[in-house]
């Protein structure tokens, strides 16, 4: 199991500030562009793992109690609930956690805004019918337009 804490060299009780002071240190140390060794990609990505699942007090609240069971247990959990479904094993949830946090990693400004105008050419009509529906519901409401 990975200890977040240790890859962002942190303490367990930091806070939110702190860990994303250690973030930042971190992703500039590790970025494959600054750091030329053959591992900065995946420690790149470990990085941004642990601060995504570190930052969400939801995900830290069950990281911090899967990773105090797990050497209590002898390494022995079988399954607990995640944030949003069920996952057999912690596993599983690392896992998840880090094709989110790779896909954080390769997205361009470019792709978010190709992704919205896509959006925005597929969907034109109907949101620009949407609003002026809403506006002349809005200007009968106020007695701009009698019916």
């Amino acid at each position: 199991m990975k200890n977040y804490y240790e890859i962002l060299k942190i303490q367990s009780t930091a806070k939110n500030d702190e860990i994303k002071t250690a973030y930042r240190r971190a992703a500039l140390f590790w970025h494959p562009d600054k750091n030329k060794i053959d591992i900065a990609h995946e420690k790149f990505i470990e990085v941004n793992e642990a601060y995504n699942i570190l930052i969400d007090v939801g995900k830290r609240k069950v990281y911090d109690h899967l990773f105090d069971n797990f050497f209590k247990m002898g390494n022995g959990i079988t399954s607990y609930g995640g944030t949003k479904k069920e996952y057999q094993t912690y596993e599983q949830w690392v896992k998840f956690e880090r094709v989110k946090a790779e896909k954080l990693v390769t997205i361009s400004s470019d792709e978010i805004l190709t992704d919205t105008f896509h959006f925005i050419d597929k969907y034109g009509w109907i949101i620009f019918f949407c609003i002026m529906g809403l506006s002349i519901l809005f200007f009968i409401s106020i007695g701009v337009i009698k019916v």
